[in-house]
């Protein structure tokens, strides 16, 4: 797993400082993993507050929101 996450960190070129929590959730989560089933993870990151203005203006424009399990890593 650990080695999963580490490739995402680097092809998504993120700053290792930044990352606050990494989350895993879906099927594997969830023990209904195929064999073609694909990682789900959601990454936590500092932001700054322009950033952070941008994010909540998208949730607002953007308002879906899926309930789902998350284990912390």
């Amino acid at each position: 797993m650990e080695a999963i996450v580490l490739s995402i960190i680097k092809e998504l070129k993120l700053n290792d400082d930044l990352i606050t929590n990494i989350y895993n959730y879906g099927s594997w989560v969830y023990g209904t993993n195929h064999e073609k089933s694909d990682r789900d993870f959601l990454i936590i990151m500092k932001t700054d507050n322009e950033n952070k203005r941008k994010r909540l203006k998208f949730w607002r424009d953007f308002d879906y929101f899926h309930s789902f399990e998350l284990r912390r890593l």
